[in-house]
C-alpha cells in the first residue's frame, strides 16, 4: 500500500494537496516496516486502550492478572495432582501448572483479541486509513502485557519450591513467549479479516479454544499420552511452546524436535496469515460499514 501527494488546484486558486492510497501491485507483498513505523503512536494507543477496556469497571482491576491464574493453581491442583495423582514431570505440580497456564492464557487471549481487533476497531478503520495490520499486533501485544504482569508469580513460586534460574533457561522462556507472540498473531491475521466478514466466528472460537486446551499438556504431561498416539498429539503448535517453556524453567531437556516443529508452524502460520491479511485489508471498511 503506498500514499502519494499531488497538487490538484482544478476547483480553486490554491493547490491543495490530494491523498492517493494506491494499491502495490505485487505478488508476494512484504510488511511495510515504514509505514508501521510512522504510526507506533497509534499502536501504542490501540494497544493501551486494549488494556483499559479489559479491566474497566471492574473492581479489582489489574488484580485479576494473579487472582485468576491462582485459583486455576488451586483447582487443578486439588482436582488433578491431588486427586487424580496426575504426576508433573518431577517437578512440583503448582509450578508444572502454572506455567501451562501462562502460556495458554497467553496463546489463547492474544488469539481471541486478535480476531476480534477489526470488529472492535471498526469505527476507526471506517474513518481513517492507517495499517490495518496495527489492530491484530496491538491486541497480542496488550495481551502480553497481561502476561508479564501475571509471569511475576513465578518468582515467588519458584523460590518457595527452590528451583533455580539459568540464564540460558531465562533466555529460551523468553523466545518461546514471543514464538507463541507470533502464533497468536498469524492466526489473528487470518481470521481477522474473516471475522469481520462472518461474524459466526466470534461465537465459534471459545468453544474451539475449550477443545484446543484439552489437546495441549496443560494439566498433564506429555509421557502421560500412550506412544502410539504421541505424534499426534505433538502436531499442536502449542504442545513444542508449553513443554519448552516447563523445561526451560524446572531445567529439564528440552525436546528440540517438538520445539522446533512449533516454529516452523508459527513460521508458516505467520508469513500466510500476513499475505492474507495484506491481500484484504483493502476491503475490510466495506464488511465493517
Amino acid at each position: 500500500m503506498t500514499v502519494a501527494a499531488k497538487d490538484d488546484s482544478r476547483f480553486d486558486g490554491a493547490a491543495k494537496p490530494l491523498i492517493v492510497i494506491e494499491k502495490t501491485n505485487v505478488i508476494f507483498p512484504l510488511l511495510n516496516t515504514t509505514e508501521v513505523w510512522q504510526y507506533r503512536e497509534l499502536f501504542l494507543f490501540l494497544m493501551w486502550r486494549d488494556i483499559k477496556l479489559r479491566y474497566r469497571q471492574t473492581i479489582l482491576g489489574m488484580a485479576w492478572f494473579f487472582i485468576q491464574p491462582l485459583l486455576m493453581i488451586l483447582m487443578f491442583t486439588v482436582t488433578f495432582s491431588k486427586w487424580a495423582k496426575i504426576p508433573s514431570d518431577g517437578g512440583p505440580y503448582p509450578v508444572f501448572i502454572l506455567l501451562g497456564i501462562l502460556a495458554w492464557n497467553f496463546f489463547s487471549g492474544g488469539t481471541r483479541n486478535a480476531v476480534n481487533s477489526i470488529t472492535t476497531s471498526a469505527a476507526l478503520i471506517s474513518k481513517v486509513y492507517f495499517p490495518r495490520i496495527l489492530c491484530p499486533c496491538a491486541a497480542v501485544a496488550a495481551t502480553l502485557v497481561d502476561f508479564l504482569v501475571a509471569a511475576t508469580l513465578l518468582i515467588p513460586m519458584s523460590m518457595r519450591y527452590q528451583i533455580p534460574w539459568s540464564v540460558s533457561g531465562a533466555l529460551v522462556f523468553i523466545g518461546i513467549i514471543f514464538g507463541i507472540g507470533f502464533f497468536s498473531a498469524g492466526i489473528g491475521f487470518w481470521l481477522g479479516p474473516l471475522n469481520a466478514r462472518f461474524r459466526d466466528i466470534a461465537q465459534v472460537l471459545p468453544f474451539v479454544f475449550q477443545l484446543w486446551m484439552f489437546g495441549t499438556p496443560i494439566i498433564y504431561p506429555m509421557k502421560i499420552v500412550p506412544e502410539n498416539y504421541r505424534w499426534l498429539v505433538e502436531l499442536n503448535p502449542m504442545v513444542g511452546y508449553i513443554e519448552g517453556i516447563r523445561s526451560a524453567i524446572m531445567n529439564n531437556p528440552i525436546d528440540t524436535r517438538s520445539l522446533g516443529w512449533s516454529i516452523g508452524a508459527t513460521l508458516i502460520v505467520f508469513v500466510t496469515g500476513l499475505l492474507f491479511f495484506q491481500k484484504n485489508e483493502s476491503d475490510l471498511a466495506d464488511y465493517l460499514g
